[in-house]
């Protein structure tokens, strides 16, 4: 007797067949948040925001809390890709090992304890690659005119992106 087809996806890590996970990445200010919310605009996705911006900051900070964020984050994609068929990642899950190793990978977060901690997660099926990365590239002059723009009004440049991409920038949350 056949075995019954399971109706829930098995804990691999990986999205479900027909799931799509998207990762932006870019340097800061490259327009990572605009370009993901832009797209969620247009797709009914989700945006799984970064580490800084989806969690607050525990003090004094676990040494593994930001790595254990980034599964956490995969967790929420995963989540988000199986309800609407995409679920888009503001900034790599793996960012921590190439991040610090720019970085010199300074405690707690050095190699070993880095690419131990994503060896474990990867074979554990709790974190596993998106399945595209798209990469944000932004010329040297515009990058350090977007980041001025940004310490005066961040709003100008999702108001300049939004516009370029044909649709209306997200609300400010929050003041102060």
């Amino acid at each position: 007797m056949p075995r019954p087809k399971r109706k829930t996806r098995p804990c691999s890590g990986q999205p479900q067949k027909g799931a799509t996970i998207i990762c932006l990445e870019g340097a800061s200010a490259a327009g990572k948040t605009t370009l993901s919310h832009a797209i969620a605009a247009r797709t009914g996705a989700a945006v799984i925001a970064e580490v800084w911006a989806l969690f607050g900051r525990p003090s004094p900070e676990p040494p593994l809390w930001y790595l254990e964020k980034q599964v956490e984050r995969w967790r929420f994609a995963l989540k988000s890709a199986e309800k609407h068929g995409l679920a888009i990642l503001d900034g790599d899950p793996f960012q921590p090992l190439w991040y610090g190793w720019a970085y010199g990978f300074s405690e707690p977060h050095t190699l070993s304890t880095v690419t131990s901690f994503y060896r474990n997660a990867i074979a554990a099926g709790s974190l596993a690659f998106p399945d595209r990365y798209i990469l944000l590239a932004v010329g040297e002059p515009e990058l350090m005119a977007r980041s001025e723009r940004r310490a005066v009004n961040p709003l100008r440049l999702l108001e300049h992106l939004a516009d370029w991409l044909g649709t209306t920038p997200p609300e400010p949350q929050g003041s102060g």
